[in-house]
């Protein structure tokens, strides 16, 4: 395979579904507030917009901007359709969520440990077809972490899982061939590209929508997001349960 291809093939690849939870401990240095130099209000003086799903219909077509602080409540859609722009100096910070429980399942395929939770962990979910354009700047990123956060650097750069993350869901190809195939109705994958579809593992839908499918091969080359100059802090927590 040549370089150009092998390069077309794995970006075909990244379009299907892109997750953030946290960035390695040498890359979150540096940036703790985005105040005066940003043309900001310092952190710790914006006014709290706390951010929901709406029962369903996601935060809409919006702007967030520098001048509040935004909190995730629970998993957080941008549903298809809509645009979300973030711009440069904002912070963004996502709740732990309430009630986990975890439950061992034994399963043909060995144990696998499903988490639910009463009030599901803060994170922000772009569905297919939806967009997230958060274009920060080298000397203003947008920043996000969990909630009781002080961002002022007091906070251990191995803190980790205390909020859900970022996942963007595209149309790209998969080797899937069903959304309904499962490893009970196996084959459920090709060895090449496929048409199918599948489920981010690990996200609920609570709505009941499944706006975290992704895949589709409706548009290899679909962009679903511009994600620059983000500092993305202590996420990594598991979001639900296991799809298999």
């Amino acid at each position: 395979m040549d370089t150009t291809m092998h390069r077309r093939l794995w970006y075909t690849a990244f379009a299907a579904i892109f997750g953030v939870a946290s960035l390695p401990t040498h890359a979150q240095t540096g940036i703790l507030s985005n105040g005066s130099a940003c043309g900001c209000p310092e952190v710790a003086a914006r006014d709290t917009v706390w951010v929901s799903d709406n029962d369903g219909n996601g935060v809409g077509t919006a702007q967030w901007d520098c001048a509040h602080l935004y909190v995730l409540t629970e998993q957080v859609f941008v549903n298809q359709g809509d645009t979300l722009r973030i711009d440069p100096g904002t912070v963004v910070l996502g709740m732990e969520g309430e009630g986990r429980t975890e439950v061992d399942n034994v399963t043909g395929f060995g144990a696998v440990r499903d988490v639910t939770y009463d009030t599901y962990p803060g994170a922000l979910v772009v569905a297919r077809g939806g967009f997230l354009e958060a274009d920060g700047t080298a000397t203003c990123p947008i920043q996000f972490s969990f909630l009781g956060d002080p961002m002022d650097g007091t906070t251990g750069l191995d803190v980790r899982g205390k909020w859900g993350g970022i996942v963007v869901c595209g149309e790209a190809q998969l080797n899937t061939l069903s959304l309904e195939q499962t490893f009970a109705t196996a084959p459920f994958f090709t060895t090449g590209i496929g048409t199918g579809e599948d489920r981010a593992e690990g996200i609920v839908d609570v709505s009941g929508q499944d706006r975290h499918v992704y895949g589709g091969n409706a548009d290899s080359i679909n962009a679903s997001a511009v994600l620059r100059h983000l500092s993305i802090r202590h996420g990594s927590t598991n979001l639900g349960w296991n799809q298999f």
